[in-house]
């Protein structure tokens, strides 16, 4: 690293710590348009703020990298990320499918563009799309789990159970898994069975409001 792009990278964070966004946004800018090399500590940084849970700083970070950096997959997934979190369904649904156009095999991107059609509420679409992802990569539990949540919402509540299943052979402690598989088991009105999932969830994850209140329910 170069002292002038230190020296710029340092300014960049100083206008961060003191709030001024859109002066980061200027002096990253012009980092980039300077020199394209200068992106793959640019989008470190961008990795560090988000892990920090500064969202707006990363989001910031990973738009200008989308302007000047067009053959990478990871930029537009990370922008999914922030906006998924954010509940920004559209952008987060726009930055996967851009990332996916890049990359259209990206397990990880398929995986979270099903999370968030999910939260979007539009199920058929997300079980098309982690059954897309479980072609590629059959032994991420995620993506069962995740096909598990939309099969609930779909109302088909034998296979939500197989899915979830699936996702706790591949990892036992999944405690939103066991947790979901009740809710199908409550569905089924198989109550014993559903409180056992819930207990086996709370087990696993004391705090798990969501679950105490369906054990409730069961």
């Amino acid at each position: 690293m170069s002292p002038q792009f230190q020296l710029i990278l340092q300014q960049a964070i100083k206008a961060f710590q003191c709030g001024n966004l859109d002066g980061a946004q200027l002096i990253l800018k012009k980092a980039l348009q300077e020199d394209l090399d200068s992106a793959n500590t640019i989008f470190e940084l961008g990795l560090f703020f988000a892990q920090k849970n500064k969202l707006d700083e990363a989001l910031i970070i990973f738009q200008c990298l989308q302007l000047y950096i067009k053959g990478n997959e990871k930029i537009p997934y990370n922008l999914g990320l922030i906006y998924s979190i954010q509940e920004n369904h559209l952008d987060a649904l726009n930055a996967y499918d851009l990332a996916l156009k890049i990359k259209p095999d990206d397990v990880d991107t398929l995986v979270n563009k099903g999370s968030t059609l999910i939260d979007a509420k539009d199920y058929a679409s997300a079980l098309v799309v982690l059954n897309n992802a479980i072609l590629l990569r059959p032994n991420i539990p995620e993506a069962w789990s995740n096909k598990g949540v939309a099969l609930n919402k779909l109302k088909r509540y034998e296979e939500a159970i197989t899915s979830f299943e699936k996702a706790l052979s591949l990892k036992p402690d999944y405690a939103e898994a066991w947790s979901n598989k009740g809710v199908a088991l409550n569905k089924l009105k198989r109550y014993e069975e559903a409180i056992t999932s819930f207990e086996k969830a709370l087990s696993l994850k004391p705090d798990y409001a969501e679950a105490w209140s369906n054990k409730g329910v069961a």
